[in-house]
Parts: C-alpha cells; structure tokens; sequence
C-alpha cells in the first residue's frame, strides 16, 4: 500500500492526541510515526507549555550574534568612511586596527562592507570589459627557433616577503622554456632590456 503524505503540523497533532489518550507509550508511538524518543518528548514538552500553537516550526536562527557591530563599532566606521568617502572595508578595517590596537575582536572585511552598503554608502563597481582571446596565435611557429614567446606568468610573493615578477621566453614550437627571470618592475622598458641581454 502506498504512503500517504500528510501534513507535518498534522502528524505532530496526531502524535500528541495518541500520547494523551494513554493507549500508546511513548517508544511504541514513536517507533510507529519513524521519530526518535528524543523528539517525542520534545513535542510533548512543547505542547503542555504553549499548545497546538507550539508544534508548529521554529525559526533555526541564532538568537543572539556574537559578532554583530556594536553602536560604538559602528560609529567608527562611519566617522572613517565621512573623513575617508573613497576608502572601501579593507582600509576601513586596517584604520581600526591602528587607531584601537586594544580591541580583542576587529570586525571582517565582509561585515564592514555589508554594513556600508546597508547605509547606502558604497556602490557597485563597473565591470570592465575584457577582449576576447584570439582564435589562433599571432604568429605560427613552423620550426624550432621560428618564433619565441614571452610571457608573464603573474606576481607572487617569497619567503622573505619579496615580489616576484616571473617573465618566460619560451619557443613555440617545441614549448622549450628558453628563459625564466625576475624583473624588478613588469613593463615594457625592464622587458625589452632584459630581451637584449639575450
């Protein structure tokens, strides 16, 4: 025989008649309507306190927010984002740091900004707009040594905190690395100087 769907405030209701009735204990009951012990007491319980009413769902959200902004927080921001109007959350965040270094908690970057859009005082920025990649390269290499291609592979940073600018010169057609150098700067004048010295 197929199940039948009913309501979850029904069932709830069903349960709690049966229990009240006496013709059933609480483990029978409970194995019959597929739930744990644990929560046919939990709706018993809420039922004696507030009734039918109190079967129905509750709210699964926290009742208080360990990390909501408090007044004073909240002034802060405001009073640096009215000295400071292009700042975003990031620079607002780190200006807190400096200016209480005794606080225990700073608040995230992403709360500062939600709190900053909820006040109307940060605006969506303008996407820029990307070219699109080329079919096929510039340049067909037939041969080795035909055609080199030189590449920055994008800035990371060392160990000792130091960036690295990372240019390959490689050949295209037989992908050989050539060369992979730091340049202290990634433009056109340090590029072209370094291509030289090769």
């Amino acid at each position: 025989m197929p199940r039948i769907e009913t309501c979850v405030m029904e069932e709830r209701v069903k349960f709690i008649m049966a229990l009240e009735e006496g013709t059933y204990i609480m483990s029978a009951l409970c194995q019959t309507y597929h739930i744990r012990r644990k929560t046919g007491y939990k709706w018993l319980n809420r039922y004696r306190h507030g009734g039918i009413a109190a079967l129905t769902d509750r709210s699964c959200a926290p009742h208080r927010h360990p990390h909501a902004l408090s007044d004073f927080t909240k002034d802060q921001i405001l009073s640096i984002k009215s000295r400071f109007p292009h700042w975003g959350a990031r620079k607002i965040g780190a200006r807190l740091e400096q200016t209480h270094p005794t606080w225990t908690h700073y608040p995230a970057v992403s709360t500062i900004g939600l709190f900053l859009h909820g006040q109307g005082l940060t605006h969506l920025r303008k996407k820029r707009s990307r070219c699109s990649p080329t079919a096929s390269p510039l340049t067909d290499g037939q041969y080795s040594n035909h055609v080199w291609c030189a590449d920055f592979k994008g800035h990371f940073k060392t160990r000792n905190g130091q960036r690295c600018n990372p240019l390959t010169i490689s050949d295209h057609c037989s992908r050989y690395v050539l060369c992979c150098r730091h340049l202290d700067r990634a433009n056109y004048a340090f590029t072209l100087h370094m291509l030289k010295e090769h």
